[in-house]
């Protein structure tokens, strides 16, 4: 429920906010006019403050309890899944890596034994174009023995080329019997991809080479605020500029 006095602040709200976009500030009266505007402003903040803060922090006092309430009972639950769930998607993963790794072996066996039958298909090929290469050979020089030199050129320029011969039998490998992966009612796992830095300074250096986009890094702004601070204009890190962002405070009366 809002207090009595809430109508009367929105009204005053916005009263300010209207004379605010009515203010010119382009010489030195229409400055001060501004600044007394600004504490005009700065003592609206404070009322709203005594107003409104017992009932904030009330509220927020109740709301801290609460929560600390349910903690005491959620926080034990939420942790026991959370290692269970590790546990349990740890077991998933090492069953399908040995899934993956059997399928693994049975493909390299199929494709040894399919390498096997071309070897042994091109080494037949090549006893048979031998035999059919030797054959043409002893028939021309029959033929050149004969005299016929015409047959024994034609013979030799028209050795068969023998083809490779297809498998003599299909290959064929046994699919592995492969481990069941684990069920639990009511329970699913998801492949979750999550980058890892593990080497920070050769990520920074493939960004500076351009090898990955810049996109990739962010500056550590706490840090460099903090050096702004300190060292002010005598601030010198490559890429960065200290700025100094004056701000308006209102003196205390």
């Amino acid at each position: 429920m809002l207090p009595a006095e809430a109508n009367q602040l929105q009204a005053e709200a916005q009263h300010l906010s209207n004379r605010v976009e009515m203010v010119p500030i382009t010489n030195h009266q229409e400055f001060a006019d501004a600044g007394t505007l600004y504490t005009h402003i700065a003592a609206y903040i404070k009322k709203v403050g005594a107003t409104f803060d017992p009932i904030v922090d009330t509220a927020h006092t109740a709301w801290t309890t609460a929560k600390g309430q349910r903690d005491i009972f959620l926080k034990p639950a939420e942790e026991a899944r959370r290692i269970l769930s590790r546990r349990l998607a740890a077991y998933e993963a090492e069953v399908e890596q040995r899934r993956q790794a059997a399928l693994e072996q049975e493909r390299q066996e199929r494709l040894r034994r399919e390498r096997e039958a071309k070897e042994a298909a091109e080494s037949e090929r090549r006893r048979l174009q031998a035999l059919a290469d030797q054959r043409a050979l002893d028939e021309a020089e029959a033929a050149a023995l004969a005299g016929d030199e015409e047959r024994a050129n034609r013979i030799i320029s028209t050795v068969p080329v023998v083809s490779a011969a297809p498998p003599t039998r299909e290959t064929f490998v046994p699919a592995p019997p492969l481990e069941q992966r684990p069920v639990a009612e009511g329970l699913g796992f998801r492949d979750n991809w999550v980058a890892e830095v593990d080497n920070l300074l050769d990520l920074v250096q493939s960004v500076a080479t351009g090898a990955q986009p810049l996109t990739l890094v962010l500056a550590n702004t706490t840090a460099l605020n903090g050096m702004a601070r300190a060292l002010r204009q005598a601030m010198k890190v490559p890429g960065v500029r200290a700025v100094n962002k004056r701000v308006t405070q209102g003196r205390g009366r």
